[in-house]
């Protein structure tokens, strides 16, 4: 499990109006670790979504 906290709040000061933004992140593992993170995260967020729709 990986969490990345994201708090921008202090540095934008008070905003009329939502702000769309993205997130980015890059993860570097050796070449023995044999694992599909894509996919896992894929999963986890259709998993999500899911049960959000319920």
């Amino acid at each position: 499990m990986l969490e990345i906290n994201v708090d921008c709040r202090v540095d934008a000061g008070r905003l009329s109006a939502p702000v769309r933004y993205g997130l980015a992140a890059t993860l570097e593992v050796a070449a023995t670790i044999r694992a599909d993170i894509h996919a896992e995260i894929r999963q986890q967020l259709q998993v999500r979504l899911r049960t959000q729709n319920r």
